[in-house]
């Protein structure tokens, strides 16, 4: 065999080349799509941890506002005179703030 005969082997490529190319470009294919279902079920996972975690955070800050609005109407309930007092002084500042500007 001389040198072109192997030149133009390597050239011109087989039928086996083109069936290998085939088959590798198949499996290449089924990785990217299994690749990509891989990402979305972890983007999932990652979204309803998200999803829990800002629910779990509403859910102690509403627990929280509801326990100050309690202690609030029993301090009010308590000693309202003070509240009174409290809630016209706040009124007052607010009114002088606001017509100032």
């Amino acid at each position: 065999m001389s040198a072109s005969d192997s030149a133009a082997r390597k050239i011109i490529p087989s039928r086996t080349d083109d069936t290998d190319l085939r088959e590798q470009v198949r499996v290449l294919s089924k990785d990217v799509k299994e690749l990509g279902r891989m990402t979305k079920d972890a983007l999932a996972d990652k979204v309803d941890l998200a999803k829990s975690a800002a629910k779990d955070a509403v859910d102690a800050g509403r627990e929280k506002a509801v326990g100050y609005r309690d202690q609030l109407a029993d301090a009010t309930r308590d000693k309202p005179m003070k509240s009174l007092l409290i809630a016209a002084g706040v009124g007052a500042v607010l009114g002088l703030i606001l017509r100032r500007r």
